[in-house]
């Protein structure tokens, strides 16, 4: 629901399903019971300028453009978990509580600094349009998020303490500013195509998302661990290198598995949309691990599984096959659970 400039009337009409409300420069003085408690997603646009005394606890997620209110450390309540400063902004952002975990920085105009950033924040989004140095990024930092900025990657650009690092959609630079103390790499359906030498060797865990669209000869001999979504992307035989040790089939992937190649020994499937059979799973897979959300007979059970791992799906007694040297049980809470089987 758009409340455009000038509005100036109650907002009691607001029916209980409007999930995200968009304050423009409004007439109506807001007080704290004005927004409907159904209300979780709240956009404040160029020239708003009313205190945010009025927030509800129910908003989860604020958007904030060009206001006008200046801000303050407790202008924000403390049930605001993802903030989003976007298009004009331009105040400093020493207004944020320590509560807010999720920051979304877009094309914003105010500069930023080192000290910009609480350190409290732990995921931070840079946006399409992000036109910014990043040495405001605090040393706190660990999850990175990178859509398609303006600014110019460098080797220098990204902390050391970054460890995950997050490439969406229509992200369209070089990859050889990501630092080699990156651990964990998240591709989504970037633009930038991608050479045997986009990915530098420290990384250890790469993720493919939803939408990734590139063949995978990419992939350096060294990266062990490999993580498949509802990639775009048709594999076929030789797409995954044999140098893979792990190799993760997450929720929604979709695909035949006739591509996993014949070194592969360890194999984790998820909530995969993939009916899979009794031929499946290639016979040099040693140890399958079918975990949390899993949702399939388990009747597709080579006799070439020795060791079955079972992470907190719904057991099907009866379709645990009797060949197994090794059966694993995890209730998800840590604890596990061994069964030996003699042949």
């Amino acid at each position: 629901l758009v409340l455009p400039d000038g509005f100036n009337q109650s907002l009691n009409f607001i029916p209980p399903t409007v999930q995200s409300l968009y304050f423009h420069n409004i007439k109506y003085q807001l007080a704290l019971d004005s927004i409907p408690a159904t209300v979780t997603r709240l956009y404040l646009l160029d020239g708003f300028d009313q205190p945010l005394n009025f927030i509800p606890p129910t908003i989860e997620y604020l958007h904030l453009q060009n206001i006008k209110c200046q801000l303050t450390p407790d202008s924000i309540p403390a049930t605001v978990k993802n903030l989003f400063l976007q298009n004009g902004f331009d105040q400093p952002l020493n207004f944020i509580p320590p509560t807010v975990q999720w920051l979304y920085l877009q094309k914003i105009k105010y500069q930023l600094k080192s000290g910009s950033i609480p350190a409290t924040i732990t995921y931070l989004f840079l946006q399409e349009g992000f036109d910014q140095p990043l040495n405001f990024i605090p040393p706190t930092l660990k999850y990175l998020y990178l859509q398609n900025i303006d600014y110019q990657l460098t080797i220098d650009s990204i902390p050391a303490t970054v460890t995950y690092l997050y490439l969406r959609d229509g992200f369209n630079q070089p990859l050889n500013f990501i630092p080699s103390t990156l651990e964990y790499l998240y591709l989504q359906n970037i633009k930038y195509q991608l050479t045997p030498d986009s990915i530098p060797a420290t990384v250890i865990h790469l993720h493919l998302l939803d939408g990734f669209d590139q063949p995978l000869n990419f992939i350096p001999p060294t990266l062990k661990y490999l993580y498949l979504y509802n990639i775009k992307y048709q594999l076929k035989s030789d797409s995954i290198p044999e140098t893979i040790a792990y190799l993760y089939l997450q929720e929604g992937f979709n695909q035949p598995l006739n591509f996993i190649p014949p070194t592969l020994k360890h194999l984790y499937l998820q909530k995969i949309k993939y009916l899979l059979t009794l031929n499946s799973i290639p016979a040099t897979v040693t140890h399958l691990y079918l975990r949390d959300g899993f949702d399939q007979p388990l009747n597709f059970i080579p006799p070439t599984i020795e060791y079955l791992y079972l992470q907190n799906i719904k057991y099907q007694p009866g379709l645990t096959p009797n060949h197994l040297t090794f059966l694993t049980f995890s209730n998800g809470l840590s604890t596990t659970y061994y069964k030996k089987y003699n042949p």
